[in-house]
């Protein structure tokens, strides 16, 4: 009986003692370490009704270079101060055809239908010292911005662009063979050589004959026989479409008459 008392006050120190480190062991599995919260990302404010969203502003590029002003800085190889003026020089005058064009140019059509219609000849002759007024103004005004377009240039250049703009109208006398690239460097010299008198010529007959001594010269110094033979051969003209039976032979191929009546001249080209 003494043994079962002693027995029991045992158990019921241990349980005493023990409880303690089992609550302790229940607090610590209950307090989990929380998850940190995401942030939410702050949303834009929605525009209202009727209102569109402002996008960000692009960044304007400047205007590129096209036709003889991109071969004039490949051919010149012109630096970066050079082609960012010649950029402007460039819009400079294309805005200011345009302008001229917009405050002109339906003016310039009308003669040009006015004077398509006249048949007085002082009326004609009128109308036509009108649209070359005007014309003549267009080609001031693009003559203007031409030489602020080579004052971009230093002097070598504007030689070598003379020469180079000489060759392009050149080749087109030569384009019946097929040059090497040889002889290309050898016409390009010759018509820097000459690119002076051809670029300064007063009127069409002085630029001709200024075209006509490079001719002479690139014949003379630079193209074979074969060459020469092929570019003096007249083109070949391209046979006739029989017209098959029951085609009249004799055609009415005279121009009709007027009736006494004079007919009007075609009216010019409206300047670009």
């Amino acid at each position: 009986m003494k043994n079962a008392k002693w027995w029991l006050c045992g158990l019921l120190a241990a349980v005493i003692l023990l409880s303690p480190a089992l609550v302790l062991a229940e607090e610590a599995e209950g307090e989990k370490p929380a998850k940190p919260k995401k942030e939410k990302a702050e949303k834009k404010p929605k525009a209202e009704k009727g209102e569109k969203a402002e996008k960000p502003a692009k960044e304007k590029k400047a205007p590129e270079l096209r036709g003889q002003y991109a071969m004039m800085v490949s051919e010149l190889n012109l630096n970066d101060e050079q082609k960012a003026k010649l950029t402007e020089a460039v819009k400079a005058k294309t805005e200011a055809l345009a302008e001229w064009k917009k405050t002109n140019g339906q003016k310039m059509k009308e003669l040009g239908a006015q004077m398509k219609e006249a048949t007085e000849k002082d009326k004609k002759a009128e109308l036509k010292k009108q649209m070359d007024e005007l014309g003549a103004q267009q080609k001031a005004l693009a003559e203007k911005h031409d030489a602020a377009i080579r004052n971009v240039l230093t002097e070598e250049q504007k030689a070598r662009w003379a020469g180079f703009m000489t060759y392009q109208q050149a080749m087109r006398l030569f384009r019946k063979v097929e040059l090497t690239d040889e002889q290309k460097a050898k016409v390009k010299e010759i018509c820097t050589k000459h690119a002076d008198a051809y670029q300064k010529a007063a009127d069409r007959k002085a630029k001709a004959e200024a075209m006509n001594q490079i001719k002479t010269e690139v014949s003379e110094t630079v193209l074979t026989a074969e060459q020469k033979e092929a570019i003096s051969k007249p083109k070949e003209k391209a046979p006739k479409a029989d017209g098959g039976e029951g085609e009249k032979k004799e055609k009415a191929n005279k121009a009709p008459k007027a009736h006494g009546k004079n007919l009007p001249d075609a009216a010019p080209e409206d300047p670009q």
